[in-house]
């Protein structure tokens, strides 16, 4: 797995896999096309601006 974390609002996820992508491809790795995001804490409970999500790329 290739794990990446976002931090902010879920609508600025997509820079996240952007950079990871970018990333993986710059050190020759090539993803499955499996993603789990996991989503460690709560939008209820936070300001958007804190809001953090781990992508985990499954490669």
């Amino acid at each position: 797995m290739n794990l990446s974390v976002q931090i902010g609002p879920y609508r600025e996820m997509g820079h996240g896999y952007t950079v990871a992508t970018q990333w993986m491809a710059e050190h020759g790795i090539t993803p499955s096309g499996i993603v789990y995001e996991f989503y460690l804490n709560n939008p209820a409970q936070v300001p958007e601006s804190e809001l953090v999500t781990q992508v985990a790329f499954k490669i």
